[in-house]
């Protein structure tokens, strides 16, 4: 640093070796050298008078320059804005100083929005502190060209515009206090509802394979009403499959259709207004795990306005849940088994048909997989086989491991098996693998056939025209039928044998397909047959024997007719089916009906209008119908109204004249 004084004392004093004390013997060069001395001492205290005067005036210019001052700055700043009312707001206050000296002991006071909710205050340097809905910070000396920054978290509870104050200051002048005293910041919180999601497993722990759900709900935390839908959204978990889609009152899902998923995501939604501290009903999603390990599944909540746009939603922190469920090992297989036929002939063979199955859990890959067949008692065992299994005697069927997926069948295997006893014979089957079943009952399934010999026949029979006049032609047919369970295999002989009455006379066969019958005409009484040697499938009907017939006489003829089945492989345990009969009664008054005409009034209509039909009858003779009846066949575009009879059952006489 430079000093003034060094120029003034240059050369003032000289080297101590030329002080000398001056006295007479001195030479005069010397005391000429003593005296130059002198004069420039003189000369240097003089300018040091003169300095010290200067140095006393610049002291005083300088104590003046020693006021200082700094203009503090506050920048306010909020985040959202706007932003969903219930959530939370950030106000960041940033105190620069521009100056042009060092501010000391700058202070902030943050007078909060009346009725927000104070979160938390954070600041770059100092201390913060909130009370009554002020926040008040000591931030400390801020130089020139420096900043601190005070960051302010509220929660905003209801739509509308809210007004934060802040202003800063220090103990050093601020030349501009207008932009650091009274700084307004106004945000605008908007409708917003505050969805939640909860989600409970129904059981803690589960083996794999074993069904178990997840029952969801939102809830509504406010501020307002979630006045459009709500949707619950997850993607499967995994480890799991989701067997069906998620039900619940109000919910429908997509997809809704192609269960079990493995593996996308699912979306729920319901329609309609849920209100502030309301909760959804109940949305249950159906699982089953497949690990043995932890399954984790994570459900989102989120809401739509009625125009489909989203729903501001102040606290996204409560929108999604993670929900573990605990899975050991384990596989649920099952096993399901047909007969070919109910019902089987004893002796002959009874073929089944067992499919095992994986519904859910563990992979197979490597695991042995055990199927049993236990015959019953009069049942033989004749083979058993299946791709990919190997079986023996005892009916036990092993492969080394199953790769398909969950719910997905294994291959069949096909039992053999002879019927030797009649009645009711019954086998079972099993399945088994070294994991776990969750679900054991599911692992046997049982099926029963009956053994027996039995045709079951039935017979019917009508008559074409009842009553008849003596003489006159109608038909009678018969209608044998195999009810079963057997059919009747060919070469056993069907025989229907019908016992003519007394003043009845069969005359021609109408219809007989493979039906030998004895010869016509025939006249009661006797027994007329006839007979076939074709199969006859159960629950089927033979051929009709149509065959025509008249009354010689009157009064009333009933002829009774029974199928029976000849000796062979198929006998009839039910005789009381076997027979039928029919009555005809025959009668010397008739009476000849004609329709004279049918005349129609008016004749042209408008669609809408009434038309009325006029019919009459005529009786020919030669007796009087005693009971008669008109009937007509309406037109289809007609709508049927009143229909009338001038002369209801009444005797129509024949007339006379």
């Amino acid at each position: 640093m430079f000093n003034p004084l060094s120029r003034l004392f240059v050369g003032a004093h000289p080297p101590s070796r030329q002080i000398q004390e001056f006295d007479g013997t001195t030479q005069p060069e010397q005391g000429m050298r003593h005296q130059g001395w002198a004069a420039k001492s003189r000369r240097a205290s003089r300018a040091l008078r003169r300095f010290g005067w200067l140095l006393l005036a610049n002291g005083l210019v300088a104590g003046a320059a020693l006021a200082q001052s700094a203009d503090l700055v506050v920048n306010h700043a909020d985040s959202p804005d706007p932003g969903p009312a219930g959530g939370i707001f950030t106000y960041t206050l940033r105190i620069d100083n521009n100056g042009p000296n060092g501010a000391v002991g700058v202070t902030l006071t943050d007078t909060l929005p009346a009725g927000s909710v104070f979160i938390d205050v954070n600041t770059t340097a100092g201390t913060c502190n909130q009370a009554g809905g002020t926040v008040s910070c000591a931030l400390g000396d801020i130089p020139f060209n420096a900043n601190q920054t005070v960051t302010v978290r509220v929660r905003l509870p209801s739509a509308g515009v809210w007004t934060n104050t802040a202003t800063a200051g220090s103990t050093t002048a601020d030349p501009n206090a207008s932009n650091n005293v009274n700084s307004i910041q106004a945000t605008t919180a908007t409708q917003a509802a505050d969805l939640s999601v909860s989600a409970v497993p129904s059981v803690a722990s589960v083996n794999a394979g074993q069904a178990y759900s997840y029952a969801l709900q939102a809830t509504n935390q406010g501020p307002d009403a979630a006045d459009g839908s709500q949707s619950i959204s997850f993607t499967v978990p995994a480890g799991a499959l989701i067997t069906a889609a998620p039900s619940g009152s109000g919910w429908s899902c997509t997809p809704s259709s192609g269960y079990p998923l493995s593996s996308g995501n699912v979306s729920c939604t319901r329609s309609g207004t849920l209100a502030n501290g309301a909760t959804t009903s109940v949305l249950t999603v159906p699982a089953v795990s497949n690990v043995n390990g932890t399954v984790t599944a994570a459900f989102a909540v989120a809401g739509r306005k009625p125009d489909s746009a989203t729903m501001p939603d102040g606290d996204l922190t409560n929108n999604t849940v993670t929900v573990d469920v605990a899975s050991n090992a384990g596989a649920d297989v099952s096993v399901t088994k047909t007969a070919a036929s109910s019902n089987v002939a004893q002796g002959a063979n009874v073929v089944y048909t067992l499919t095992p199955r994986l519904n859910g859990g563990m992979s197979l890959v490597g695991q042995v997989v055990t199927v049993t067949d236990t015959l019953g008692a009069g049942l033989t065992f004749v083979s058993a086989t299946g791709s990919g299994w190997t079986c023996d005697a005892t009916i036990t069927c092993t492969r080394s491991e199953y790769t398909g997926a969950n719910f997905s069948n294994m291959p069949a295997i096909t039992v053999t098996a002879t019927a030797d006893n009649t009645g009711v014979l019954s086998n079972t089957a099993g399945v088994s693998t070294a994991l776990p079943d969750p679900v054991p009952g599911n692992n046997s399934a049982t099926a029963n056939v009956t053994s027996s010999n039995d045709a079951d026949m039935r017979l019917t029979k009508t008559a074409s025209i009842n009553p008849v006049v003596p003489n006159q032609p109608f038909n009678y047919t018969l209608t044998a039928r195999n009810t079963g369970p057997l059919a009747i295999p060919a070469g056993q002989t069907i025989t229907i044998t019908d016992q003519v009455p007394a003043g009845v006379t069969l005359n021609t066969l109408v219809s007989a397909t493979g039906w030998t019958c004895d010869a016509l005409p025939f006249a009661g009484p006797g027994a007329w047959n006839c007979s076939r040697s074709t199969a006859l499938s159960a629950n089927t009907d033979a051929p009709v024997v149509t065959v025509s017939a008249m009354l010689t006489g009157t009064g009333t003829a009933t002829n009774n007719a029974c199928v029976a089945l000849g000796a062979g492989v198929r006998v009839d345990s039910n005789a009381a089916n076997n027979c039928a009969g029919v009555g005809v009664t025959s009668t010397a008054t008739q009476a000849d009906l004609r329709v004279v005409s049918k005349t129609a009034s008016p004749t042209t209509v408008v669609a809408g209008e009434n038309l009325t039909y006029v019919i009459t009858v005529e009786n020919l003779g030669p007796a009087t119908a005693t009971m008669w009846w008109c009937r007509t066949r309406w037109p289809a575009w007609s709508i049927r109204g009143a229909f009338s009879l001038l002369q209801p059952r009444r005797a129509l006489a024949r007339p006379t004249g």
